[in-house]
């Protein structure tokens, strides 16, 4: 499972996302269309990737001690 630590630093990034995005959603109904809009996307896409790679890691150990355990029933 998840540390404390690992739990925390998961919270920190997706506040930091919703952040961003937030801060997209007001620049985007302002219709301001800049390169700093292209560029925040590309931060909160990034940010996200990173933010399921590292939720991906302990789910995927999670299925393969699953299928190991099944398979020696």
């Amino acid at each position: 499972m998840f540390t404390e630590n690992q739990l925390e630093v998961l919270t920190e990034q997706t506040k930091d996302a919703i952040n961003i995005l937030q801060l997209l959603e007001v620049e985007l109904a302002a219709n301001e269309d800049d390169p700093h809009i292209i560029r925040t996307v590309s931060i909160v896409q990034k940010m996200l990737q990173e933010h399921l790679s590292t939720l991906q890691q302990p789910i995927n150990y999670y299925c393969e001690n699953n299928q190991q355990s099944s398979s020696t029933l």
